[in-house]
């Protein structure tokens, strides 16, 4: 039983070998160590084209993925480029200069109104102080004219009494004396003697006087009291 059994493997292996990939045919001899080299390598070499065509179809299947990557990385780039076209778009850009320019523009109206609201502040205080000066002056004028009131009535009591003491004087003189003073005395002292004088006493002096002076006398006399004007007989 085993010589045959050992028969039939020599047989088989002296078959000659399909390569199932490349569809050679390779004869095989069991006593042959060259064909064996040669049938290892022809195996290898299929390995070999086997691991290749499978590294080609994983670099299409990732050329695919990659170029689906690569799309997607694309328009992510193109979106991004499209926010900052916009944020950096030129008219955005323009309203930005807007908005500073008129930030800046109120800053310097807000000065302008800090200016001047501080020069109508100086000139609040400087009309308050002419105020004050003001009140201060018209206080010390009405001081001064109460003042000179006093010194008036002062001085005409004085001089009433001094008037007074003239007409009881004048009235004591006989009036032949008293004419020939009033014939020289000043006008205006006169006339506020002879008001002041009894209506008989500067009747008697006023014809004692000359009739000139007598006259002038009647005359200013007559103008204050609102008198008719005397007739002269000729």
């Amino acid at each position: 039983m085993l010589p045959a059994l050992i028969i039939v493997c020599f047989i088989v292996m002296g078959l000659r070998v399909v390569n199932v990939v490349t569809g050679e045919s390779i004869s095989h001899d069991p006593f042959d160590f060259n064909a064996e080299v040669t049938l290892s390598q022809a195996r290898a070499a299929d390995g070999d084209e086997v691991a290749d065509e499978a590294i080609d179809g994983n670099e299409e299947t990732m050329g695919e993925g990659g170029q689906v990557a690569a799309m997607d990385a694309g328009d992510e780039a193109v979106a991004e480029g499209d926010d900052e076209d916009l944020w950096f778009d030129p008219e955005n850009r323009e309203l930005t200069r807007a908005e500073l320019r008129l930030l800046q523009e109120l800053s310097e109206r807000r000065q302008d109104l800090a200016r001047r609201e501080q020069q109508l502040d100086q000139r609040e205080a400087l009309l308050e102080a002419a105020e004050s000066r003001f009140e201060q002056k018209f206080a010390e004028l009405a001081g001064l004219r109460d003042q000179l009131q006093v010194l008036l009535k002062q001085h005409d009591s004085q001089q009433e009494a001094q008037l007074n003491s003239l007409v009881k004087i004048y009235e004591s003189m006989k009036p032949k004396d008293a004419a020939r003073i009033f014939d020289t005395l000043d006008m205006d002292v006169l006339l506020d003697v002879v008001m002041r004088m009894k209506e008989a006493r500067s009747a008697a002096v006023l014809a004692e006087m000359t009739p000139d002076r007598a006259k002038e006398v009647t005359l200013q006399l007559a103008d204050q009291r609102n008198l008719p004007e005397p007739v002269v007989l000729e």
